[in-house]
């Protein structure tokens, strides 16, 4: 490949529009701009010379704009003749993802186009599945495979997830995780649900300055994982066989046919029990819809009218064949190419994540409040039924039971199952002790309900008409599990504990019957 210096007019260089970057710095774009005005282009852009004379831009794309904005008339460059398209586009890809500065949509685009390269290199070869591909691009720019990996993962999300991510309204560990779901809609709910957004409340001006941060990593995760492997809304067709793999719709690994793993817990909808085929899957399928919308997009460059440079339905099937991708449902390929056209658009998935998010908003709200009123209720129940005058050895028992810490431990936040398991044991052992009748025959000094009176002494002076009270101090917000797990023990009759999620059922419920209304 000899390159040869020379200046070329910038009226015959075209460029490759798909190369273009993602992140505009006007900034930076400026400096350049001044730089070149006063110093001139310091290094030269690489062209390859076309058989009409004209030239591709392979790299330089900022300082050819840069040139055109101070006036200049030609650019300085290396040209070379006979690259292919597919080389241009690897040489650009290296090149790009050298660089310190990109966005990683940036680096995952450059990462597809050149494990697109590659493939196209090996179409035909024994090197065809996409793990190998992505060792390829591994090796090509010295990145580690899981680099490789969650930049390919990032390329196949939907526009407005990325949108979200080049906006800042969510960060790197929310787009691998939402990376792992298959079906835009559900990464598009998703979002909705965690992107940072204007408080369901706030109603003043500078709203975007009022934004609440992005959703915890760790709730994405829970969102993702409730979605994960969810078959009723995969991007491929069901009853075909793909990528070495069987159809999912009669796969042994789909729980529709095995419901006698379920009892009387059936999902009710379809789940793949196979991790990493269902991984794969939406590897190998994300990375055919992606072909496939490129191709259906440079089909679409000759539209003319209100089509312009949009595909119709009828080009994206034909992309679909020309692909041999056959077992991707087309309107997966057909939703892809309306999101690239809109990607500022929120989508109907997107609108639905965002009223659950501002719906858990509202009810997070009222959460605090009608725990208050719960816990006050509670007590007063609890104090009415174990009056230390009636039972002052039981409430001992109780507040024994709370300061030993084996509540705490058996929480249901607590994950460590084994000592919970444990914790819930000695815990039961207590509750029983608290309601067995005492032995006739033993010694009053030697019971375990006399020594934790004794133990306990200072909670049952006289001037204590609230015995109760010494509990509550010591219980925070977040403590009512005990209070719980006393009335419980006792008998005593309460209304459950107000969780996040009936109140939002309970909102839900009342919406669903106002819209009706």
């Amino acid at each position: 490949m000899n390159e040869k210096f020379e200046h070329i007019d910038l009226t015959l260089i075209d460029e490759d529009v798909s190369n273009h970057r993602l992140v505009i710095d006007p900034t930076a774009d400026a400096e350049l701009e001044e730089s070149i005005r006063t110093n001139g282009i310091q290094q030269p852009v690489k062209l390859c010379k076309k058989s009409d004379g004209r030239f591709t831009l392979v790299w330089g794309f900022r300082r050819k704009a840069a040139a055109i904005r101070a006036g200049l008339s030609t650019i300085p460059a290396m040209t070379v003749e006979g690259l292919s398209a597919s080389q241009i586009r690897a040489l650009q890809a290296i090149e790009n993802l050298e660089r310190k500065e990109l966005h990683p949509l940036e680096e995952a685009q450059f990462c597809t186009d050149l494990a697109e390269t590659i493939d196209n290199e090996y179409t035909g070869s024994r090197i065809t599945n996409s793990i190998n591909i992505t060792e390829l691009v591994a090796q090509r720019i010295g990145r580690s495979l899981k680099w490789v990996e969650n930049r390919l993962a990032m390329a196949r999300l939907s526009e407005r997830v990325k949108q979200a991510f080049i906006d800042n309204d969510i960060h790197l560990q929310h787009v691998n995780l939402i990376a792992r779901l298959a079906s835009h809609d559900a990464q598009e709910e998703v979002l909705g649900q965690v992107k940072a957004q204007i408080p369901a409340y706030h109603l003043g001006d500078n709203k975007a300055e009022h934004k609440n941060p992005p959703a915890t990593i760790a709730a994405t995760r829970n969102l993702v994982e409730q979605r994960l492997r969810d078959l009723s809304d995969v991007p491929w067709l069901m009853d075909a066989e793909f990528d070495g793999k069987n159809a999912c719709l009669s796969c042994p690994h789909n729980s529709a046919n095995r419901l006698e793993l379920f009892h009387d817990d059936t999902p009710q909808k379809p789940q793949c029990l196979l991790a990493s085929c269902y991984a794969e899957k939406v590897k190998f399928v994300g990375r055919a819809i992606q072909r496939a919308t490129n191709t259906a997009f440079k089909a679409a460059e000759n539209n003319s009218g209100k089509t312009a440079g949009k595909p119709t339905k009828t080009q994206v099937e034909e992309a679909i064949v020309e692909r041999e991708i056959t077992f991707v449902q087309p309107a997966a390929v057909i939703a892809a190419t309306k999101r690239r056209q809109e990607p500022k658009t929120p989508t109907a998935s997107e609108t639905k994540g965002e009223k659950k998010s501002e719906l858990r908003e509202i009810a997070q709200r009222e959460l605090w409040q009608r725990q208050q009123e719960w816990r006050r209720s509670i007590i007063k129940a609890i104090n009415k039924s174990l009056a230390p005058k009636k039972d002052p050895v039981a409430l001992a028992i109780v507040i024994l039971i709370y300061q030993s810490g084996i509540i705490d431990i058996a929480s249901p936040e607590n994950r460590d199952e084994k000592a919970q398991r444990a914790a819930l044991t000695k815990l039961g052992t207590a509750i029983n002790a608290i309601t067995a009748k005492v032995d006739p025959d033993l010694p009053g000094s030697q019971h375990p309900l006399h020594r934790a009176v004794q133990a306990l002494k200072p909670y049952l002076t006289n001037d204590s008409d609230n015995i109760l009270e010494h509990l509550s101090y010591q219980c925070d917000e977040d403590d009512n599990f005990v209070l719980d797990r006393i009335a419980t023990a006792f008998k005593i009759d309460h209304i459950p504990e107000p969780t996040v999620e009936s109140i939002e059922a309970e909102l839900a419920a009342a919406q669903k019957t106002q819209e009706a209304a």
